[in-house]
């Protein structure tokens, strides 16, 4: 990553393979957070889940991905993962691989390369990939994926502004020609008193560098006030809105921008002529009510120009607000009116799985004694949010075409409330009972769209089915055979 460390050290090649010492490097905003920024807390000794590590350093602040994250550790604090079969085995495909190109390679050439590797390893590997699944393997910069779901929105808030922008610069414009022309008479007073004109330019250029400093000052400390606002909007889409910040790049802009709007607004409006012509220009503005031909086409071209920005800026507000409509109304899958979440992950703290369930059910009851609670449920996956947890699957009695990759559903775990709680419909069958939990029969709910790949042509109700991959080496989960007792409708992802 071509990460340096804030303090201490970042790892080495000594900190890799079994017989590495356990050490831990914390991130910045956790070090920060936690531990006040003290450098005093390099060489402490914790205890990481039953094994004593090191904290050897601090890493720099970066964006957090692929999610926030307080401490980095190696590999030996983890045997799951030095294990014969994480290493050797090809099905548990859960590790993200990072690499840096190097000197004069492009994306390109790394993909056609890991193109060929790819080809080959599944060819020699054909129960580990399946055709029919179309895996591959896609080289990605990492800067790209950072920004990926934030582009579109910023470059909207960036376009808005520039319109809002030129908007501003029309109207500004406007008003300087309109008051150009009720100053006329005191330009021709000025130039019959012996004002030149590069003298009258300079009074009009102070005066508009002062109203541009003004504006842009003002502009600047609501930008500033409204930083907080825009970076947690942002961080919704990307891990680098900690980044935004007004910088040297603003201000410059700002200042760049202001300089042109004070120099065109001073050199935008004509001035009287010579001295020696002024009596008349004096006479001429002295019954002028309205303004020249020329000024009147500049204004007009101005309201032109206004109209039009503002019209494309509004039908681009009706378009975004008919989308919203749009998608308030799609049909999610469940009845989410009234419905609180709140996320409490207790898996790696220490704790047995009787433990966990104990603490999950103590919460759940306390919720439920709250007023206005009418449902409470624990579930292992929020509604509506990706789980990426899944797992081969297999109906008992059902074949399936070999030119077709393997049935695959999420896995998920929920108390018999859950359902009720969450507003997710029960299409057939039941909801999960108190006797279906640990020590009772094998049980399982699925959902509408896994019972059209498993069951499409009988009723799944009583049917069984089954996890099943080499991944089940890995993980607590059983392949033994699970009777469907319901089926629940289909809910959408974020």
């Amino acid at each position: 990553m071509g990460l340096r460390p804030e303090t201490g050290r970042v790892f080495g090649a000594g900190d890799d393979g079994a017989a590495a010492a356990p050490v831990i490097v914390l991130t910045y905003d956790y070090w920060m957070r936690a531990f006040g920024g003290d450098p005093g807390v390099v060489d402490e000794v914790v205890d990481l889940g039953g094994t004593a590590a090191t904290i050897v350093g601090v890493v720099q602040q970066v964006p957090q991905y692929p999610e926030d994250t307080d401490l980095l550790v190696n590999m030996v604090t983890s045997p799951h993962h030095l294990s014969a079969t994480m290493v050797h085995g090809r099905t548990h495909r859960m590790t993200a691989v990072f690499a840096r190109l190097g000197p004069g390679s492009s994306v390109e050439q790394a993909q056609a390369e890991i193109d060929g590797i790819a080809s080959r390893m599944m060819s020699a590997n054909p129960k580990a990939y399946e055709t029919a699944a179309g895996y591959r393997v896609r080289v990605r910069p990492l800067a790209e994926i950072l920004t990926e779901r934030a582009t579109g929105t910023i470059y909207l808030l960036w376009t808005t502004a520039a319109f809002v922008l030129l908007i501003a610069l029309a109207s500004v414009a406007n008003l300087v020609l309109t008051r150009s022309i009720r100053r006329e008479r005191e330009l021709v007073v000025r130039v019959a008193l012996g004002a030149g004109t590069s003298r009258l330019r300079r009074l009009l250029l102070v005066e508009s560098v002062s109203l541009a400093i003004a504006g842009s000052a003002l502009g600047f400390v609501v930008a500033l006030a409204g930083t907080n606002v825009l970076t947690t909007f942002a961080a919704r889409f990307t891990p680098r809105a900690t980044e935004i910040a007004l910088d040297g790049s603003v201000l410059a802009f700002t200042i760049g921008v202001a300089a042109v709007v004070a120099l065109a607004l001073a050199w935008a409006p004509s001035l009287p002529g010579a001295t020696s012509g002024s009596g008349a220009s004096l006479a001429a503005a002295g019954t002028r009510t309205t303004a020249s031909r020329k000024y009147r086409r500049m204004q007009r071209g101005l309201v032109v120009a206004q109209v039009a920005l503002s019209v494309t800026l509004l039908t681009g507000a009706g378009l975004l607000v008919r989308t919203l409509v749009n998608l308030y109304g799609v049909d999610v899958g469940a009845d989410l009116d009234g419905v609180l979440t709140v996320e409490v992950p207790l898996a790696g703290t220490g704790r047995s799985s009787p433990e966990v369930r104990l603490a999950y059910e103590s919460m759940r009851t306390q919720i439920a004694a709250l007023p206005g609670v009418v449902e409470t449920g624990v579930g292992s996956a929020v509604p509506l949010r990706d789980n990426d947890f899944e797992l081969e699957v297999k109906a008992e009695g059902v074949a399936f075409n070999p030119d077709e990759p393997t049935p695959r559903a999420e896995y998920r775990t929920a108390t018999p409330e859950y359902f009720r709680a969450t507003g997710i419909p029960l299409l057939a069958g039941r909801e999960f009972e108190s006797t279906d939990e640990s020590g009772g029969a094998l049980v399982v709910i699925l959902n509408q769209a896994a019972v059209d790949a498993l069951f499409p042509d009988r009723d799944p109700i009583c049917q069984r089915v089954a996890w099943t991959g080499d991944v089940l080496n890995f993980i607590p989960v059983s392949g033994d055979w699970r009777t469907v007792v319901g089926v629940v409708g289909n809910t959408r992802s974020a």
